[in-house]
């Protein structure tokens, strides 16, 4: 398994935070050169402006482009040099001391998609069903939700599948909750990868990601029906949700 780290060739104070933090494990691994937003040229070409603010509800920072690309093109090179599994962390995280007990028994697993190492989904919805792998942690898959891209591993025919459905880029690439109706998305329960807050990461994954619609002039009519509709939604979804919990 090839282990790559996000890192912008400038941030020589996050590539010596991640070899400080790389020690914990008994991993080899490579820094893999991060795209900085604001170098791309012909950003038009590989991002769509118009179908973000349709589909996500705004137009995407050039930090969120950058960071899209980054892992896009770790992809491409999984897809070009035929390597079956990846680890990809960003530069940003703190490793967890259990790391090397979780990720040996992670590796005796039938990977055919993406297992998380951390996430950032404060409302994370998992399915009923769960594996043990290592004492108290356990690897549940999620559906509809997610977002985070600290660490992760992935294997080829998914790293195929979302790069040849990515362009032109849309949305921040950590937005897991896209994929997970045609990719088989698990999490390690509590994680072993997390952020770390007194760093800026690529993209500020704390960032209002609420979308801006444009101004209305309400009236009481518009609000009524605004929250009856949502009423309606928020009760639909959690009769799907119970639903999915329940799913293989």
């Amino acid at each position: 398994m090839r282990v790559f780290i996000v890192n912008l060739k400038e941030s020589t104070d996050r590539r010596q935070h991640m070899i400080e933090e790389m020690k914990k494990t008994n991993l080899q691994y490579e820094f893999f050169d991060a795209v900085n937003g604001k170098d791309i040229k012909n950003i038009e070409e590989v991002y769509d402006k118009e179908s973000a603010i349709k589909e996500y509800g705004r137009e995407l920072k050039l930090g969120e482009i950058g960071c899209a690309m980054s892992h896009l093109l770790i992809f491409k090179k999984m897809i070009e040099e035929d390597i079956e599994q990846a680890l990809i962390f960003e530069d940003d995280i703190i490793i967890s001391n259990d790391f090397n007990k979780v990720f040996s028994e992670i590796l005796k697993l039938d990977n055919n998609g993406i297992i998380l190492l951390g996430q950032s989904d404060k409302k994370l919805k998992t399915k009923i069903y769960f594996q043990n792998i290592a004492q108290h942690y356990k690897l549940k898959k999620i559906f509809n939700s997610g977002y985070g891209t600290y660490g992760y591993i992935i294997c080829k025919k998914t790293a195929e599948k979302i790069y040849t459905q990515s362009f032109p880029i849309i949305r921040p690439i950590d937005q897991w909750g896209k994929w997970w109706k045609i990719i088989n998305i698990s999490v390690v329960i509590p994680n072993v990868i997390n952020c770390q807050d007194e760093i800026a990461s690529i993209i500020d994954k704390t960032e209002n990601r609420a979308r801006n619609f444009r101004n209305e002039s309400y009236c009481l009519l518009y609000v009524f029906f605004r929250k009856t509709y949502s009423l309606f939604k928020i009760i639909f979804w959690c009769f799907r949700d119970f639903f999915y919990i329940f799913l293989p």
